[in-house]
């Protein structure tokens, strides 16, 4: 992909930060670290505002079940990276290529842990805690992002 990691796509923030909330928690609740949860996530609860709310949240509303939390600026920029190559590997230029590709996931997640670590992850970045990387804390939310943007994909088709 020649795509510049700059790239912009119209995206509803608050349906894309509605679901980092659920993937900063699905993420959170797998370590015990509460520095590296502290980077997921936040302990504000996130609330649906229906008022005003260009957006069908009925998918939202499936994912939540009374335990959305804010996410992390770094989760909802995973979020976005993800979405963005999902967005270019869907255009006519690249679509059908893609999906002759047999892991398609392993595909997007492969290019957004790549542009995340050029961009907004330092390689060289640690939990003071416990010594975890920054790519091994967010490789997780990168997968369960891509597997929300697929599935939607293939819903829609």
């Amino acid at each position: 992909m020649s795509q510049s990691p700059e790239m912009k796509f119209a995206c509803d923030e608050r349906a894309l930060i509605y679901i980092a909330g659920y993937v900063a928690f699905k993420c959170g609740s797998k370590t015990s670290c509460m520095a590296c949860k502290a980077a997921l996530v936040s302990d504000r609860d996130l609330a649906v505002d229906s008022v005003d709310l260009d957006v069908d949240v009925s998918y939202v509303d499936q994912l939540n079940r009374g335990g959305l939390k804010y996410p992390s600026y770094m989760v909802v920029m995973c979020g976005y990276r993800v979405y963005s190559i999902v967005q270019v590997l869907l255009t006519p230029n690249y679509e059908d290529k893609f999906l002759k590709v047999a892991n398609q996931r392993q595909l997007v997640c492969t290019l957004a842990r790549e542009g995340l670590s050029s961009v907004e992850l330092s390689a060289d970045e640690v939990c003071s805690v416990c010594s975890r990387t920054c790519m091994s804390l967010f490789s997780p939310c990168v997968r369960v992002f891509t597997n929300i943007f697929l599935n939607n994909y293939t819903k829609v088709c």
